[in-house]
C-alpha cells in the first residue's frame, strides 16, 4: 500500500507539468494535515468552540477532494439551527469568491451569489472594534490595566482588518455541496479572540439561502383545490 502511494506520488512528479506537481503538492499537505486530525481526536473538545448560531460565519479545512467537489480552507455558513456546544459535528455550506471570469448572470441552479455579504460582515465587526478602542483611548487617566487591554483589542482589530485586506469582494453560496464535517475541522474561530467570531451573515441572505434549499432539495408541492 505505502509502495503504491509512493510510487503515485513519484509518477505525479516525474510527469513535469504544474497541475500534476501542484496535485502532489496537495496530498502531501493533506496527509499531513490528516496525520494530525488523527493525533488530535483523544484530545480535541468541542466544547471549547464558541457557540455557532444558523448564519455564523466560519473557516473550514475541507481537505483533499476529488473531482469538483470543494477542497482546502473555505469559508463557509452554518445551517444548524441549533448547534450545541457539547455536539462534534456542524452543518455548512461553503463559498467560494467571485473570479474574474465568473459570469454572475450564468451562475448554475446550485449556486447563490450574496454580493459583499461577508466583506460587509467583517467591515462591521471591524467598525465595532474602533469605536470600543476609541473609547478605551479616551478615558481619563489610562490605567495599567486598560494599557494592557487597549492593546490586546489593537491586536484583535489589526487581525480583522487584516483578514479583510486578504478577502476577494464577491462571494458565491455552493447550495449543491453542503456537508456536515467535524468541528476538528474548522480553522477560524477556534476561540473567542478569532477573527470570525461572533460573525453572520444578514436574515436577508439567510432567507435566500432557505428559498434555495426548499427549490433545489424539496418536491414541490401542488395543492389541489377540493
Amino acid at each position: 500500500m505505502i509502495e503504491n502511494f509512493n510510487k503515485f506520488l513519484d509518477d505525479l512528479i516525474s510527469e513535469e507539468n504544474e497541475k500534476s506537481f501542484l496535485k502532489a503538492d496537495k496530498i502531501s499537505y493533506w496527509l499531513e494535515d490528516w496525520m494530525n486530525y488523527l493525533k488530535l481526536e483523544e484530545s480535541f473538545e468541542c466544547r471549547k468552540i464558541p457557540k455557532l448560531k444558523r448564519g455564523s460565519v466560519v473557516k473550514v479545512h475541507l481537505g483533499f477532494n476529488i473531482g469538483n467537489e470543494e477542497g482546502g480552507l473555505h469559508y463557509a455558513i452554518v445551517l444548524d439551527n441549533n448547534n450545541a456546544l457539547g455536539h462534534s459535528l456542524i452543518t455548512i455550506v461553503p463559498l467560494t469568491s467571485v473570479k474574474p471570469k465568473t459570469n454572475l448572470k450564468n451562475l448554475y441552479d446550485n449556486q447563490l451569489f450574496i454580493g459583499n455579504e461577508l466583506y460587509w460582515s467583517l467591515i462591521n465587526k471591524a467598525t465595532v472594534m474602533l469605536n470600543k478602542l476609541e473609547s478605551l483611548m479616551n478615558q481619563e487617566g489610562i490605567s495599567a490595566n486598560n494599557h494592557l487591554k487597549i492593546k490586546k483589542e489593537l491586536d484583535y482589530t489589526k487581525r480583522v482588518i487584516n483578514e479583510i485586506n486578504k478577502m476577494k469582494k464577491g462571494s458565491i453560496v455552493l447550495m449543491g455541496q453542503i456537508t456536515t464535517i467535524s468541528k476538528m475541522r474548522i480553522y477560524d474561530p477556534k476561540n473567542k479572540f478569532d477573527v470570525l467570531n461572533g460573525v453572520r451573515v444578514s436574515n436577508d441572505v439567510l432567507d435566500k439561502i432557505d428559498n434555495k434549499l426548499h427549490d433545489f432539495y424539496l418536491k414541490k408541492i401542488k395543492i389541489v383545490d377540493k
